[in-house]
């Protein structure tokens, strides 16, 4: 638990420990969006951001020659998780998954991380993939300056328009319980993301505000 106003650690356990972050790993990527693109950008989709995803990670269903905005991939990487999406605004800015997870990792040496080593956009389970509670706070304090990512991360649901090859609208609801179910609603929740692979197990961070104090909280590893 990290307080942004103080920059103090208020509390934690294996705080340094490096672990399989899974999807939360889509806070950087949309970070490093907000921060190079335009939300009214256009992606051009081409084969090498989706072929190699895995068939049961979670997709978009994006199609070759596609064009979709920089915001319709925002909301698609924050509701739903899209792997193809996360895909698609990494190498839109790197040219290669390989030229923007050394992105990624400059960033990450930037905003003060030290035990963070991402290779990939999206949060495929890689055993290099790491990052730590420490780091993600940092990351995450980052991201909450934004307010498209508060806002996107807060919507309950999102619909995406027709494209040039998809002439069919795409719902998109969010994942995040803390946004998706009543019982879990709590009002100063500002943003955040969750994760999961047999590998990283459950994973979130997230932000809260009250009375001008912003708390980031991180957990990794979680068994459900």
């Amino acid at each position: 638990l990290y307080d942004v106003l103080s920059d103090t650690f208020l509390l934690g356990e294996n705080l340094d420990q490096p672990l399989a972050p899974a999807s939360i790993t889509k806070v950087m990527t949309v970070l490093l969006a907000l921060e190079n693109l335009k939300p009214t950008d256009t992606i051009t989709i081409t084969r090498d951001m989706f072929e190699t995803i895995p068939n049961d990670y979670t997709r978009l269903g994006l199609m070759e020659g596609e064009v979709i905005t920089v915001d319709e991939a925002l909301h698609a990487c924050l509701l739903i998780s899209a792997n193809d999406a996360a895909m698609a605004i990494g190498i839109t800015l790197g040219g290669s998954s390989d030229t923007f997870a050394a992105m990624m990792n400059k960033r990450a040496r930037e905003l003060g991380c030290t035990h963070t080593h991402f290779t990939n956009p999206y949060g495929y389970a890689d055993e290099a993939h790491v990052t730590t509670a420490h780091d993600m706070a940092l990351i995450m304090k980052e991201a909450l300056q934004h307010k498209e990512f508060c806002e996107i991360s807060c919507e309950k649901n999102y619909m995406m328009g027709p494209t040039n090859l998809c002439a069919e609208s795409r719902g998109m609801p969010n994942g995040n319980r803390f946004i998706s179910k009543s019982e879990y609603a709590y009002d100063p929740y500002i943003g955040g993301k969750t994760g999961y692979t047999d590998l990283s197990l459950y994973t979130i961070a997230a932000g809260a505000r009250k009375n001008d104090r912003t708390l980031v909280a991180v957990i990794l590893g979680a068994s459900n």
